[in-house]
């Protein structure tokens, strides 16, 4: 639905009809207002009368060269929304109601905001399809009063928005992130409360690849490919291979959604609880967040630095949120990689998975071994219908297509691999991971690991944060990362990682990456959890500078604590830490004033303070106990050790450095 309301600033009703069709597209001045709750499930199973494979598209009549309102550009990845905000002026006023996805939409797509603050949820060259040469981002926008329920993926996203205002909100049952702003130009985010992330996630990422994969598959049906992919001896054709992805595609959705189940059902379908299930229940992704600022584009990449950020987050207020009661269970990806940072993916950037594990049995789903000497290719519905999509590239049945196939890695190496001759040595994987060597700290589009942040605060500029309440983060992912690939936790491997070592399984309460002149005056992070990795209460990396924070407390952070050290040692997992404050070598001008920790207990080290950055002025509070922690590589606990009143290793600020710091923040 398009609404254009003229300019005299008018104010219309929105209700649960406005949303049946598809996103409520928002371009013109004025204040809508919820009439109802709303649920929202355009193109759904029972309205459109077909099956779950075929379901949950925007429909060819609805894109504009057909006469709809949508652009297929834009929508090009289905209902990205429920409402689409655009224009300049708006004011969206849940008027105490509720928006969320109805389950079926839930599942169906996976790439999903409430509210998205543009006409569009990627910038140009960015995202899983060509989103057109522009992005129209909302202006003088205000989102009030009202919950946001049930979600795939975000509450609220834009890009590039101009003087947002967000307040009086509960945003709850996400996947990825409540609010994330990414080169936001003014903001105010006031009295949120963000909780209770989804934990009724019944599919892993590579639901959200064949969902993606289809219109390819389709594609070459349509146009008659001859394009044929061999597996294990058996030649199969395009529509085989997409009848295969279908028929799996419907019996999730007949277990997850028709008989209600919640989950996919291990006795009637085996094959597609190998592939999709996902056991945690919630996010298998490698980073999520509850509140996000950054700069204008992906947030998918390593920690940004101040010097590569093009158009950064600025002027934003955040006052009166708590962020509570948050869970999620990564997973790591292990692809393949040419050595030279391009990594083996599909034309839509999701990565081609040989190495994940059943979850019946542990065995490898893709592959007969996970001994690279011995394993032969076995396939799996969507792994064989992301090598036929590659090889038809290759044969360039896809040079006259609509849609971009330009993305695709897929090497003839490992095409000629997955096509050998069963118990030939041409069927043996090793040698194409000579050429292609494994990659690790990546999920299922390989996007780089980051682990759990409560509030990402990277990449922002003229930034002032009051009366924040971080508390009851988990991470629960129970593995520690992949000793396949050729790193440790003080190197890489994913190209574009900025932290070393396998980071999914790491808390950060606070993340201030890459930015500069932020004030957090009042903020607490207590109660942080993960079972394998370090937890951080405020992590400050790169290069971010002139960074205060006044009356900040850390408490009761766990790390570690459900393995042994021995676990660790030749492991690109870093033996679990429990910091309250840590500051990167490249950080200069830190101020934390009246910082208090305590109740800090890690499988390895704890530490109050852990600072190698430059100026650096820390001052305790009064009240916080004395050092009492300790070291080692059996658990650690206490009130942690490090830094009292002065400064850390690397970091002595003079008195006039404080007071300028001080002068300097209280000016804002």
């Amino acid at each position: 639905l398009l609404l254009c309301v003229g300019l005299c600033c008018a104010q219309v009703q929105l209700r649960q009809s406005d949303f049946d069709q598809g996103t409520v597209q928002l371009t013109e001045p004025g204040t809508y207002v919820l009439a109802e709750d709303i649920v929202f499930n355009p193109s759904s199973v029972s309205a459109l009368g077909v099956d779950a494979y075929h379901a949950g598209d925007v429909q060819p009549h609805q894109y504009t060269f057909a006469g709809g309102e949508y652009d297929p550009a834009a929508f090009g990845i289905g209902f990205f929304a429920a409402i689409a905000i655009s224009g300049d002026g708006i004011t969206l006023d849940l008027n105490g109601h509720t928006l969320e996805q109805d389950p079926e939409h839930s599942l169906q797509q996976m790439f999903y905001s409430h509210i998205e603050l543009a006409d569009r949820p990627f910038v140009p060259t960015e995202g899983p399809h060509n989103f057109g040469s522009s992005i129209k981002p909302a202006t003088n926008v205000v989102v009030k009063n009202g919950v946001l329920g049930n979600s795939s993926h975000h509450g609220i996203h834009g890009n590039g928005a101009i003087n947002v205002t967000i307040t009086n909100l509960v945003i709850e049952k996400f996947e990825v992130a409540a609010i994330a702003l990414n080169g936001v130009q003014g903001a105010s985010l006031t009295d949120l409360t963000i909780r209770d992330t989804r934990r009724t996630v019944a599919t892993l990422g590579t639901w959200s690849s064949a969902r993606f994969i289809r219109r390819f598959l389709e594609y070459l049906v349509d146009t008659g490919s001859s394009t044929t992919l061999r597996v294990q001896g058996v030649e199969y054709t395009a529509t085989e291979i997409r009848d295969s992805l279908a028929t799996a595609m419907n019996n999730v959705f007949d277990d997850v959604i028709t008989k209600g189940r919640g989950f996919i059902d291990p006795e009637e379908h085996p094959d597609e609880y190998t592939v999709f299930h996902n056991a945690a229940g919630m996010l298998d992704g490698g980073t999520a967040y509850g509140l996000l600022l950054n700069q204008l584009g992906v947030a998918i990449l390593g920690f940004p630095w101040d010097e590569d950020i093009s158009q950064p987050a600025e002027r934003v207020l955040i006052e009166n949120v708590t962020i509570e009661n948050l869970a999620f269970s990564p997973n790591e990806m292990v692809v393949l990689s040419n050595g030279e940072g391009e990594i083996v993916i599909d034309p839509v950037g999701a990565a081609f998975q040989l190495r994940r594990p059943s979850p019946l049995d542990g065995s490898p789903v893709t592959m007969t071994s996970f001994d690279d000497n011995v394993a032969e290719y076995k396939g799996s519905v969507i792994a064989n219908a992301q090598a036929l999509v590659g090889k038809a590239i290759k044969n360039g049945d896809f040079d006259n297509a609509p849609m971009d196939a330009s993305m695709s890695i897929f090497p003839q190496e490992l095409l000629d691999w997955i096509e050998a001759t069963p118990g030939t040595e041409a069927a043996k994987l090793a040698p194409v991971v000579e050429l292609y060597p494994w990659v690790c700290n990546g999920d299922a589009m390989f996007h780089v690991n980051k682990g759990y942040v409560g509030m990402k605060m990277d990449a922002s500029e003229q930034t002032t944060i009051r009366n924040v309440h971080i508390r009851g983060m988990q991470n629960l992912n129970p593995v520690l990362g992949s000793d396949v690939c050729d790193y440790t936790s003080t190197t890489f491997s994913h190209p574009d990682a900025t932290m070393p070592g396998f980071q999914a399984n790491v808390v950060r309460g606070f993340s201030i990456a890459g930015s500069f002149d932020l004030v957090i005056d009042n903020a607490t992070v207590e109660d942080l959890t993960s079972t394998s990795g370090s937890v951080f209460g405020f992590d400050i990396l790169t290069d971010a500078h002139m960074i205060t924070c006044n009356d900040c407390s850390v408490s009761n952070l766990s790390a570690g604590l459900a393995h042994d050290a021995e676990e660790y040692i030749d492991n690109p997992t870093e033996l679990p830490r429990a910091v309250g404050f840590r500051i990167d070598e490249d950080a200069r001008d830190i101020m934390l004033s009246q910082y208090s920790v305590e109740e800090l207990v890690a499988l390895g080290s704890t530490a109050k303070l852990d600072s190698e950055g430059t100026d650096v002025f820390a001052e305790e509070a009064v009240e916080a106990s004395s050092s009492s922690g300790s070291s080692g590589s059996s658990p650690s606990s206490g009130s942690g050790s490090g830094s009292g009143s002065s400064s850390s290793t690397g970091a002595v600020a003079t008195a006039s450095l404080a007071l300028t710091a001080l002068a300097a923040a209280l000016a804002l």
